[in-house]
């Protein structure tokens, strides 16, 4: 069975904003701009902390009490998505604090 995955319109704006964070990072480090690696840095930061308010909000609404903190009460596993887009996000933000250091 061949299915088509399209992607969401926030994932194809984290994807080129990660892009750009990268970029702007890798010259700011290779030419020693302080203000250019801490743009990359910012961008990498802001980026992961909001796709994990993604999961975040994905996860809440599965669990059936949306952007809430008592989800953490009733408790559903994260599926695929979320576990990946976790790991994805946690990276961006480590890379972030890395490059702003």
């Amino acid at each position: 069975m061949d299915t088509e995955y399209v992607a969401r319109p926030t994932e194809t704006l984290t994807f080129y904003l990660t892009l750009a964070g990268i970029l702007f990072g890798a010259l700011g480090v290779l030419t020693r701009r302080h203000r250019t690696r801490r743009a990359g840095g910012g961008l990498l930061l802001a980026v992961g902390a909001a796709g994990i308010g993604l999961a975040w909000d994905d996860w809440t609404r599965r669990v059936g009490r949306h952007m809430s903190l008592t989800a953490l009460k009733h408790p559903v596993p994260l599926n695929d998505w979320e576990k990946r887009a976790i790991r994805v996000h946690v990276g961006q933000l480590v890379a972030g604090v890395v490059l702003l250091w």
